[in-house]
């Protein structure tokens, strides 16, 4: 795993189900860190890559959070849900066919690259006087969030399964953008309908979740006898 002990950088691979807060808790306790946090959120819905900064490199979380980010998502075409991804509650099952010609899905998906305003999901954890927008939300409060500028720098169809209406989409995108406001906008020009059924942040910068630990692993080593997750230089 690649940690850099000396810089406090640390990178996890986070699991599914599991919140970004609760990633880091884990990681501190394991690890006997004074402080640390996370440098980019992850959805309890969304796995791969975090990195988590401990101790002096919390001084460098502007940094991180302006890094490119890639992801991969499984975007399931002719379902929506009201939080845009699988946990929602379904708002609309397209009853129409579904064209599955890979060209025109492909050059949809191209038409998502370049700088453009997006709406984040109301449910996110973009914050409105103080509170998450997710939880005024759940409380029953009608929220409006202000577009935000974002670049889509990549964005390329790795393959589909029409059984299950999937396309498999990779996105390389600047800070603060929605992957589930990006399938949203391809449901749209597909007429269909869109959300994001799974989604994995696969790299941050120059990091990649192949270097990262996965907390199970590291739960084991913990489990043994071991120190938990080890640094290293480099």
């Amino acid at each position: 795993m690649q940690v850099r002990a000396d810089e406090g950088i640390i990178l996890v691979d986070k699991p599914l189900g599991w919140s970004s807060q609760k990633t880091v808790t884990r990681i501190k306790r394991q690890l006997g860190l004074a402080k640390a946090g996370h440098a980019g959120t992850l959805d309890p819905l969304a796995t791969g890559l975090l990195i988590i900064l401990a101790d002096a490199a919390t001084k460098r979380f502007a940094e991180f959070q302006q890094l490119k980010k890639e992801y991969v998502a499984e975007i399931e075409l002719g379902r929506e849900t009201d939080t845009g991804d699988a946990g929602g509650r379904v708002i609309r099952i397209y009853g129409g066919k579904i064209g599955w010609e890979e060209r025109e899905i492909a050059d949809e998906v191209k038409k998502l690259v370049g700088e453009q305003w997006q709406v984040p999901p109301v449910y996110s954890a973009v914050k409105v006087a103080g509170m998450t927008a997710y939880k005024r939300t759940l409380r029953g409060e009608k929220v409006e969030l202000k577009p935000r500028k974002i670049t889509v720098y990549e964005a390329e169809v790795l393959g589909t399964d029409t059984e299950k209406k999937l396309v498999k989409v990779r996105f390389v995108v600047s800070s603060g953008t929605y992957i589930r406001s990006l399938a949203t906008e391809l449901g749209k020009r597909r007429g269909c309908g869109a959300m994001v059924a799974s989604l994995r942040r696969t790299q941050i910068g120059k990091w990649r979740v192949e270097e990262a630990e996965k907390i199970e692993d590291s739960d084991r080593r913990e489990s043994g006898g071991g120190t938990g997750i080890s640094g290293r230089d480099g």
